[in-house]
């Protein structure tokens, strides 16, 4: 992993750790000095332990580094120049309904339990790492400045296609750009991804749990990285406790064989715990609520399986087209050669716990879908796009200089 990937991966561990912290500390009712002096330890040990076995930039020739340059500065222009009319100062309903709303809740010390007695549509038992970290900040500034979830919401819209693009452009330098530039030009992604949601961050971790499983065997302390980020995904949402424990299941063995859960376990714990005693203090989840009711009802409910699909379909046809068309040549290279990768079929089964969770779990199922099953698609596309595009480089497409006959 180069230098700079392995920073923005310490970015999004180093605010899971700075929230979880911080409610800690205010949950014990710790002095907020102490847990800032313990929040800067936390980064530089963190920063040194991530960055440590970073590689620098690498290509084959200057003038295929300056072409990648290029293509990579081009990149991030037409981000630039695409986002600056789409961005929203205070972001859409979920981030001044829901994130921000309970960060300013978690930022007075003395009243933030107030949080749990909102009303069920406030959403009080979802998980803080964005409350979390955003208190954090506010309290340091002194004030509600919006500005911090504004810059957290950018940093995510850039740092998806440029992860994908560092990851892949030395193995193939023409699938990296075309990714890239279908993240830039892609208004439904960047739209959502500035809108300071929490989905996006969510699939951002998921895709660094990706990209560091792919060093593990020569930098096995990467174990702790990745325990890190499955702990994140749990204390970002509550589908990222699903997504945890679905890749954690698939990754069984490199989390936890061979005296690595000496390394991974206590990482887990941390977040664990902090999720389970946040969810002693909220109340219940209404779609949890009655669930062995729901379940019985639901599952021979033929209505419900059309609906979903129906939505499934209607979403990759209007939202993630060029997705749908990497799918299908995914599938039609990985049937060309036999072979499924592994990591393809634990997406598949986050998407097969997705779709379990709507037919099963929800009151409203139109309305439900509607209103999230884009998101929810959107959720996984940073790692879906960075395996198949992983498994495309294979071709033998490549951007060369032409040589001389």
């Amino acid at each position: 992993m180069n230098k700079v990937s392995s920073q923005i991966v310490w970015v999004y561990i180093y605010l899971g750790l700075i929230s979880v912290v911080y409610f800690f500390s205010i949950l014990v009712g710790c002095p907020f000095v102490i847990g800032v002096v313990v929040a800067a330890a936390v980064g530089i040990f963190s920063y040194r332990f991530v960055t440590k076995n970073a590689v620098p930039f690498e290509c084959s020739s200057r003038w295929e580094l300056a072409l990648s340059y290029l293509i990579f500065l081009a990149g991030l222009f037409v981000i630039a120049y695409k986002v600056f009319y789409i961005e929203k100062k205070y972001g859409d309903w979920d981030a001044w309904y829901m994130w921000n709303y309970h960060g300013k809740f978690l930022a007075d010390s003395k009243h933030w339990k107030g949080m749990f007695q909102l009303q069920s549509y406030y959403h009080p038992d979802y998980p803080l790492y964005i409350p979390g970290f955003l208190a954090f900040f506010w309290r340091m500034m002194g004030n509600t400045n919006v500005l911090v979830g504004y810059a957290f919401g950018l940093f995510t819209t850039i740092a998806v296609p440029v992860l994908i693009f560092l990851q892949l452009y030395r193995k193939n330098l023409l699938v990296a750009s075309i990714v890239l530039f279908i993240f830039a030009t892609d208004e439904f992604y960047l739209q959502h991804a500035v809108a300071q949601y929490a989905d996006l961050p969510l699939g951002a971790l998921l895709l660094c749990a990706l990209i560091c499983k792919q060093d593990v065997k020569e930098q096995p302390t990467n174990v702790i990285s990745i325990a890190a980020l499955c702990g994140c995904c749990m204390w970002m949402k509550n589908e990222g406790l699903m997504i945890a424990l679905i890749f954690m299941a698939f990754n069984f063995r490199m989390l936890f064989f061979e005296g690595q859960y000496k390394k991974s376990l206590p990482v887990l714990l941390l977040f664990g715990l902090a999720l389970l005693l946040l969810k002693i203090q909220a109340p219940a989840n209404d779609m949890v609520n009655g669930a062995h009711e729901k379940i019985f009802k639901n599952i021979f409910s033929g209505e419900r399986y059309g609906l979903i699909y129906n939505s499934i379909v209607y979403n990759f046809d209007h939202h993630f087209q060029a997705c749908k068309i990497t799918i299908i040549l995914f599938l039609v290279y990985c049937i060309v050669r036999r072979r499924l990768p592994m990591d393809a079929l634990m997406m598949l089964g986050i998407g097969i716990a997705y779709f379990m969770v709507y037919l099963l779990l929800s009151d409203h199922l139109e309305w439900q879908l509607e209103t999230s099953l884009d998101r929810i698609i959107l959720q996984l596309m940073p790692a879906g796009w960075y395996i198949m595009a992983r498994q495309l480089s294979d071709v033998p497409l490549r951007l060369k200089k032409r040589t001389a006959k």
